[in-house]
């Protein structure tokens, strides 16, 4: 079953060799694989505590294993295709919980490494840094001490109470809910080495948790999060979405995607080919809905056919070859995994398969101050506000599939014969310089004799 706490992380060098880097119960150790060729080429088995565990990449194609070993510590191993080397980073005083939710990015030569701790009862967002040159070897890298960013307030039952996201600038975003009055979900931003003060975000009430972040390539953040309702009854979850623009003066846009007795715990978000997918897995379905305007319009509440055969995992993906190393930029994709490779929802060759209406719609609209109280609610033109059957999100009325999906053969044959044409507009352009270089040669000649 699809549990987005249960990730599998999955990282291609920029040989075309795939790393996939899970946790294995009930012996307790993280598995450490690589292959080429559907081939097994390295295997390395690392012990650990629980299966909070994270990994990033290097643009030197290093792999980072941030996990609590068995005498709870967090460690942090470094693998290449040589050598492995491990650095210990922080002592938990507590064996039983602290320090959790642990999570790590790589930044332009330095790892972060990010989790929670717990002090008198208050929970705090800290972070470390793990700096090294890629001349040095692996024992002379340095650990920071632990930096507290805030201090964070979360439900236990929720699987992601932070996310954490860097931009084009290199700036880290830390999203996160603190207690100050009442909760309230924001941010802030690590620049130059200095985090900034709390940006306060939400203009509602309720309990904030599992935010998930993507930027895309002009620095827009994109932001998801669901909010668990205390002052109704009915719908008890909503799924929100927020889009921060580089120019903090223009506010952000803020909007309800969807709303729910059931939580959003396996929700998360994903731009692919310049399309923003937010999607959520129950059942081992998935339901989506999609943005081709980076989040102006969204499409509806839809269920995607999956093809692939196998359990649907939770893919941390990452990538260093450069054919998809800007096309796929997400925080978590459902997928699957095996000896032949990857397969990734979203991402060719899977096809959607629509359910509702085939046309773009203004589902929500206008742009929302940071400090504004009201939002816009989820409502589309002329219809009531989506709320869950009772029976599952599979019965949401079944109209014009076969319009959309003709629709989208269509776009894509037509994208495949406008790259045929740019081709052929090369090869007729070096025809026609050849063939004028010919005539020019020939009057030369004919010029000279």
């Amino acid at each position: 079953m699809y549990i987005q706490e249960d990730k599998c992380f999955v990282m291609k060098k920029s040989t075309g060799e795939l790393v996939n880097v899970t946790f294995k119960k009930p012996v307790n150790c993280i598995l450490y694989n690589v292959y080429s060729n559907s081939s097994n080429i390295q295997s390395i088995e690392i012990p650990a505590a629980s299966s909070d565990f994270s990994c990033c990449m290097d643009e030197y194609d290093n792999s980072y294993v941030l996990y609590r070993d068995t005498d709870n510590t967090v460690s942090v191993t470094l693998i290449n295709a040589k050598s492995r080397f491990t650095f210990q980073t922080l002592k938990s005083k507590s064996l039983l919980r602290f320090p959790e939710h642990l999570n790590c990015l790589y930044v332009h030569g330095i790892l972060y490494i990010f989790f929670i701790v717990e002090n008198n009862g208050t929970h705090l967002l800290a972070h470390q840094t793990l700096q090294m040159k890629p001349s040095q070897k692996a024992e002379s890298g340095s650990i920071s001490v632990p930096v507290t960013i805030d201090n964070i307030i979360f439900e236990d039952s929720y699987s992601r109470p932070y996310g954490v996201v860097f931009d084009g600038k290199s700036d880290i975003y830390a999203f996160y809910s603190k207690s100050s009055q009442k909760p309230e979900l924001g941010y802030k931003i690590l620049k130059g080495g200095t985090w900034g003060n709390f940006t306060p975000l939400s203009g509602i009430s309720g309990i904030f948790s599992n935010p998930a972040a993507i930027a895309d390539r002009k620095n827009t953040l994109h932001l998801i999060f669901q909010i668990k309702h205390t002052s109704v009854s009915s719908p008890k979850h909503s799924l929100m979405y927020m889009k921060i623009l580089p120019d903090p003066s223009s506010g952000v846009t803020m909007d309800i995607l969807h709303s729910s007795q059931s939580d959003f715990n396996n929700a998360s978000i994903a731009l692919i080919d310049d399309i923003i997918y937010i999607y959520r897995v129950q059942n081992d379905q998935i339901f989506y809905m999609y943005s081709d305007s980076y989040g102006k319009t969204f499409r509806n509440y839809s269920r995607y056919s999956f093809p692939a055969t196998g359990s649907l995992l939770c893919i941390k993906y990452f990538s260093n070859d450069s054919k998809d190393k800007t096309r796929i930029v997400s925080d978590t994709l459902p997928g699957t995994f095996s000896l032949k490779g990857i397969n990734l929802a979203f991402v060719k060759p899977g096809r959607p398969i629509t359910t509702g209406t085939s046309s773009p719609i203004k589902v929500f609209g206008s742009n929302v101050s940071a400090h504004t109280a009201g939002i816009n609610q989820n409502v589309f033109p002329g219809k009531s506000p989506v709320k869950d059957t009772g029976r599952g999100d599979h019965a949401i009325q079944h109209n014009n599939t076969l319009s959309y999906e003709n629709t989208l053969k269509l776009y894509e044959d037509m994208t495949e014969l406008h790259q045929d044409m740019k081709s052929l507009y090369k090869d007729m352009s070096d025809l026609y310089k050849d063939i004028k270089f010919l005539i020019n040669r020939f009057y030369r000649e004919k010029s000279t004799s």
